[in-house]
């Protein structure tokens, strides 16, 4: 089911509920924008009201099978919800950006 909503998430949970929804994925511009968390970006929502960004999980585990990460310098272009949660991942890791 893919719903276009323009404003914060949380108020679809009462309906999402009733539907059986059990979880979300959040685009921008609700992505950065949803409160009550410390992520810089968060692309998946559950019933809870638990949020995570599975984009950053996903890029550095890609990164981690090619490369050791650790001492590498890289560039990061790019600005956006993904861009805001792999930056610490990627210091995380030892990369300098």
């Amino acid at each position: 089911m893919i719903l276009k909503y323009r404003s914060s998430p949380y108020l679809l949970f009462p309906l999402l509920k009733e539907l059986g929804v059990r979880g979300m994925s959040v685009t921008m511009p609700l992505k950065e924008e949803i409160p009550g968390h410390s992520l810089p970006s968060c692309n998946t929502l559950n019933e809870r009201g638990e949020v995570c960004n599975t984009d950053t999980p996903a890029i550095i585990e890609l990164l981690e099978s090619q490369i050791t990460l650790k001492g590498k310098t890289g560039v990061l272009i790019g600005a956006g919800g993904v861009a805001k949660a792999l930056v610490p991942a990627l210091y995380d890791k030892g990369v300098q950006l």
